[in-house]
């Protein structure tokens, strides 16, 4: 176009000139733009946690920049980058210590008929176990069950491990079954089939009679994991939740690490709901408090919960009971004064009780919250 429209090259010259002066002038309202959307910041009211303020960053760093009784450190406090979680002190994902390493954790005597432990147990008392219970077959691989394990108590997988599926006070496994990766501790008296020790023993694993408080104290785990529940129990609701006809919907809060729920009577719903509002899950604990007696579980579904079940814990300080049925409960339980019953039931978690009794099933899905 320019060699046809220009004759001479002083007015090439002149043209090619105007185009670069045209092209560095939008240059530089461009950078002139990304300047000034720089100096954006985010900062959250104080005086209102909902709200969210748009400010200019030249005018915040002005003399009217805080009010007479807010200093500037103060104000450095409410300030926070978009998208960053509040953050809400620390926590730790193995505050039950050894207990965290158990799928069921009794104080008193385990009774568990046609059903599975899928991870370790132990139980102060007497555990006994009959119609084809198989224990331990998936301790090593835990939430996605798909592959189980006849791991030697040599093999490296298990190198610091506790190397004994079942710690007993006294064990009597009857009418088939497995003991699978990892041996039995036991301290007055063991009864299983032939066939069992046989495999034991062929897998390198060992059936010992020993003081279990030498592998497991359990008069200090109970007053380790009864001050747990108890100190969770204080907490704080910081979720919103309620009642649509029978249906408990919770809403999640943004930037709390422990998200607290309470509910007084979870006889009263037939399903529960969870809206994220964007909180990050993997990043999130979810805490139902149920801070009465008698606790029920039965006869609602709620496995829309399955995907947060690593984060949740239902943490039950006060029951003397607690009663599953035809229920699954998704999460772990934490009840260390009750003695549980389970029918026909299965738990995605860790339980942690003063007994159990029942054909209820436990899979291996630890608590990986941070509490």
């Amino acid at each position: 176009m320019i060699e046809s429209n220009v004759k001479d090259e002083e007015a090439k010259k002149e043209i090619i000139d105007d185009i670069i002066d045209a092209l560095e002038k939008s240059d530089n309202e461009e950078e002139k733009e990304e300047a000034d959307d720089s100096d954006i910041k985010i900062v959250e009211d104080k005086d209102n946690d909902d709200d969210v303020e748009v400010v200019d960053a030249e005018t915040e760093s002005g003399t009217d920049s805080f009010s007479e009784d807010e200093t500037e450190s103060e104000a450095a406090e409410i300030e926070t980058e978009k998208d960053t979680p509040i953050p809400t002190g620390e926590c730790s994902t193995e505050v039950f210590g050894v207990v965290q390493q158990f799928n069921g954790f009794f104080f008193g005597d385990f009774t568990g008929f046609s059903s599975d432990v899928q991870g370790r147990l132990a139980a102060k008392g007497t555990v006994n176990i009959s119609g084809g219970y198989q224990n331990g077959a998936f301790t090593y691989d835990p939430v996605s069950h798909s592959r189980q394990t006849y791991l030697d108590c040599t093999d490296g997988k298990m190198k610091g491990d506790i190397k004994y599926s079942i710690i007993a006070g006294s064990l009597n496994f009857r009418d088939g079954g497995e003991i699978l990766n990892g041996g039995v501790a036991y301290q007055k008296s063991v009864q299983m089939p032939g066939y069992i020790n046989e495999a034991i023993k062929r897998h390198k694993c060992s059936i010992d009679k020993k003081n279990i408080n030498s592998i497991v104290d359990f008069d200090k785990e109970k007053k380790n994991v009864s001050g747990i529940s108890e100190r969770l129990s204080q907490l704080k609701v910081n979720t919103k939740s309620r009642n649509e006809w029978g249906r408990l919907v919770i809403d999640l809060v943004p930037g709390k690490k422990v998200q607290v729920v309470k509910i007084d009577n979870l006889s009263q719903f037939w399903g529960i709901q969870i809206n994220e509002n964007g909180v990050n899950m993997k990043d999130t604990t979810i805490v139902f408090n149920l801070n009465y007696d008698n606790v029920t579980f039965m006869n609602f579904d709620i496995s829309n919960l399955n995907k947060y079940a690593t984060n949740i814990l239902w943490n039950i300080p006060k029951a003397r009971k607690v009663h599953i049925e035809n229920f699954r409960i998704q999460g772990s339980l934490l009840a260390p004064n009750a003695d549980i019953q389970g029918t026909n039931g299965n738990i995605q978690g860790q339980m942690i009780g003063n007994s159990f009794k029942g054909n209820l099933q436990i899979d291996w899905v630890p608590f990986y919250g941070c509490i």
